[in-house]
Formats: structure tokens, sequence, C-alpha cells
């Protein structure tokens, strides 16, 4: 129980509570665009975009500075010189960020499925996980790799405009938005490609954090 109180409290940062508010914020904005005229009757669709644009932030916020404390250069000579399993660690800390991903993501949707509008909860997590999972976990290996979560929030903010700015004129196949995919199979490889490149990348960010030497040695 002290372990698992001491992961949430390292785990509860500003940024943890920046994607909690910014959640808030998509969910009020889909509530008023009705109400307040935004458009005359609310539909899946205009969901979909909120989530799709701003989800992928709520991900990078929660995952960039999952490690932060430990590959910091005061603290990662020290920690990693600890007895402890690295494989085992890495995975309680990135599940807990993965639950922290969920929670927000079924509340919110929960929230607009009884408030809002019905929606389809496979096709919609279809359309909004697969890029803001990608988006995250690729934030989370560049600050592995940089020793620093602003490292990764930087590069996934970077992605996140150019792609936004660009209307995936520059990011094609890793085009992060379903409006800039022509058909549905070009879509459906899109988010594969997604779930395979986010699989890479955890893999890729577990392998980093075990070469202990990484940290220790640059300390």
């Amino acid at each position: 129980m002290n372990r698992t109180i001491l992961e949430v409290k390292i785990f509860w940062s500003s940024l943890t509570i920046a994607s909690i508010c910014l959640v808030l914020c998509q969910v009020f904005a889909i509530v008023i665009l009705q109400p307040w005229h935004f458009v005359t009757s609310i539909q899946l669709i205009h969901v979909q975009i909120i989530y799709e644009y701003t989800f992928p932030l709520v991900v990078v916020f929660l995952m960039s500075p999952l490690f932060a404390v430990e590959i910091g250069k005061e603290t990662s000579g020290w920690f990693m010189s600890l007895p402890y399993r690295s494989s085992l660690f890495f995975v309680v800390r990135w599940l807990l960020g993965l639950c922290m991903v969920g929670i927000l993501f079924l509340g919110s949707i929960l929230v607009i499925h009884l408030w809002v509008i019905p929606l389809p909860l496979l096709s919609f997590s279809i359309h909004v996980l697969p890029p803001a999972l990608w988006l995250g976990h690729l934030a989370l290996l560049i600050s592995l790799i940089g020793r620093s979560y602003v490292a990764g929030l930087g590069a996934a903010l970077f992605y996140w405009v150019v792609e936004s700015l660009t209307n995936g004129a520059i990011t094609k196949k890793f085009s992060l938005f379903s409006s800039n995919v022509s058909s549905d199979p070009n879509f459906i490889s899109n988010r594969t490609l997604f779930m395979l490149s986010g699989f890479v990348a955890i893999i890729l960010a577990l392998m980093l954090f075990c070469r202990r030497h990484f940290y220790s040695g640059r300390a």
C-alpha cells in the first residue's frame, strides 16, 4: 500500500493536473456547442473532431513526465544504482499512466454519452485512441532519450502543431486526424500504423530504461 501511495504521489504532477483540466475543458466545449448556438444540432462528428484534436495532448501531458524523477540528472545516478528490477518498475509506472488515460477517456465520454449525445464506444475509440497513444508513447520515448520530460513534451507538441497547421501535408501516413485520411482503407491502415508504432515506441522505451548505464554514467 505504501509503495502504491508513493507511486501515485510521484505520478501526480502539474502536467497531470493540466491533463485533467484539458479533459474538463473539452467536455465543457462539447456540452455548450448546441445550447450556445455554435452548431444547430450536435452530431457525432463534432465530438469526434474535438477529441481527435485535444485528447492526444492529454496523453502527452500524462506520458512525457512519467519517469521525470528517475532520469533527472540530479537523481539518475543514485536511482539507477539501486537494486530493483528495471522492467517491472517500468511496467508498473507505465500501467499507472495508462490507467489514468483510460479513466479520463472513459469518464469523459460517459458524461457526454449520458448528457449530450450517444457515442458508439468502439468506433469512437478507434478514431481517438490510436493517434493519442502513439503521440504519448513517442513523447515518453523521447523523454527517456533526452533525459528530460521537456524533450518529450516539446517534440510531441511540435508534431501536433505541425500536423494541425499543415493538415497532414508533412506527416502524410502519420496524420493524427481522420479528416486528413481520404478513404476507409486508408483510415484503417493509418490507425493500424499508429497502434504498431505505439507498440514499438513503448518497447524501445522499456529497453532504454533497462540500460541503466545510459543514465547513471551521465549523471
